[in-house]
Parts: structure tokens; C-alpha cells; sequence
């Protein structure tokens, strides 16, 4: 036999139902309050870490040529005082076929370019991911940079050197990942620091034309 629920448990209940209601559509004296959450936070929570994604394991050999930029797409973050266009063109598709929008907003950053594909266990696997990334530091002096990256990458075997990049400073240097080493590019703003890295997928050529490509790409920079 079931068993019945006494009155002062029902009451509680019910009271338990109605505050909670009332918290999530913010009532109070009879009219909505607006809702006080960090409605940036929660958007950058929704975001992607990463553009990367696995793809059919083919898709590393025959998805190797894209078109080359053909424009200049604008990017501006004013919360990171950072105005700057970045290389596209229309041509560009994702691993469905589907047309590339010119960056993709990450938690951290963007991600930009076209689609490359990559394996790094002799093609059992294969990953799609955007060429290029783009995340924000704080800010600090090309020469706080180049001391704290000499300490952590200082062995790879090219130098860790400060740069001008136009009007701004930059620090140049090599990360070794699992299967490539990749030139970074680090430029110093007064509102933040500015960190542009490259895909091991999307290494073109020498060590030096990469890390040219990167530094053409933060010439149009201009920090606020």
C-alpha cells in the first residue's frame, strides 16, 4: 500500500516548488528582475576550446591543397583593445563541404585560416583543424616575454629573439609539439598580449617561411 504524505510535508513541498520557480524566472513584487549573471562568462563557457575535430582517416590524404587568401577579413576585439584583418577567401570549406566563416570564436581566442588535416599515429586517425590561432595574454614587455619563454623553449634549437611587428613589439619562438616543432609570435599591447600560433598541419615549407606567414599576419595588427 502507498504510502500517504503528511500535510506538513505536502505544504513543505509545494513552498519548495514555488521559491524555486520564483528564483528562476526572478519574481519579485509581481514583476521580473532582470537576470544578474555574467552573460559574457557564460557565453565564452558555451565556446569551443578548440577548432579541432576527427574526420574519416582518408581525409588526411586527400585533403591536402586549399585555395590560397584572395581578401582581408576584419577582426576587431575591443575587449582586448585589438583591431587587425585576417587571410580569407570564400573558397574556403570545413570538412563537410560547408563555406568557413572567416575566424571561429574559441574560449580563449579565435581560430582562423583554412581547414588542414593531420594524423599524428601514421594516418590510423585523422584531424581537421583550423590553420591558424589567435588567444589573448596578459599584458607585459616583449622583454618579460622573451625572458619567461628562453626559460621553457630556449632548447629547441632556434633562438628566442624580440621583433618589430610595425609599431609593436614581439617575441619570437618554437614550440615543440608531439610531431612538429612550431613557430609562435607573441605581440605586446597595452591592453593585452596578442599570441599567434600555427597547426603542425599547416607548416608551409621551411621553419622560416612559417614563421613568416605568421609574422604578414600580425603586420596588420594594431593594439589600443
Amino acid at each position: 500500500m502507498r504510502r500517504a504524505i503528511p500535510a506538513i510535508g505536502f505544504v513543505l513541498i509545494v513552498l519548495v516548488v514555488l521559491v524555486t520557480i520564483l528564483q528562476e524566472t526572478h519574481v519579485i513584487g509581481g514583476t521580473s528582475a532582470p537576470q544578474t549573471a555574467d552573460v559574457t562568462q557564460i557565453q565564452t563557457q558555451q565556446l569551443p576550446e578548440t577548432s579541432a575535430q576527427q574526420v574519416d582517416p582518408t581525409f588526411c590524404n586527400t585533403h591536402q591543397s586549399f585555395a590560397i587568401a584572395d581578401t582581408q577579413a576584419p577582426f576587431t576585439d575591443t575587449a582586448h583593445g585589438l583591431f587587425m584583418t585576417l587571410p580569407y577567401t570564400s573558397a574556403w570549406t570545413d570538412a563537410d563541404g560547408g563555406k568557413l566563416p572567416p575566424y571561429l570564436q574559441l574560449q580563449d581566442g579565435i581560430a582562423f585560416g583554412p581547414v588542414v588535416y593531420g594524423s599524428t599515429d601514421q594516418g590510423k586517425t585523422c584531424t581537421a583543424t583550423r590553420a591558424y590561432t589567435l588567444t589573448f595574454g596578459p599584458p607585459r614587455p616583449a622583454s618579460l616575454t622573451q625572458k619567461t619563454m628562453e626559460a621553457t623553449y630556449g632548447q629547441t634549437g632556434h633562438p628566442v629573439a624580440i621583433t618589430a611587428i610595425g609599431d609593436l613589439s614581439a617575441v619570437t619562438w618554437t614550440m615543440d609539439a608531439s610531431v612538429c616543432s612550431v613557430p609562435m609570435l607573441e605581440v605586446s599591447g597595452s591592453t593585452s598580449n596578442y599570441i599567434l600560433g600555427m597547426s603542425c598541419a599547416a607548416l608551409d615549407g621551411s621553419y622560416a617561411h612559417s614563421l613568416q606567414s605568421l609574422e604578414q599576419i600580425a603586420a596588420s595588427m594594431k593594439a589600443q
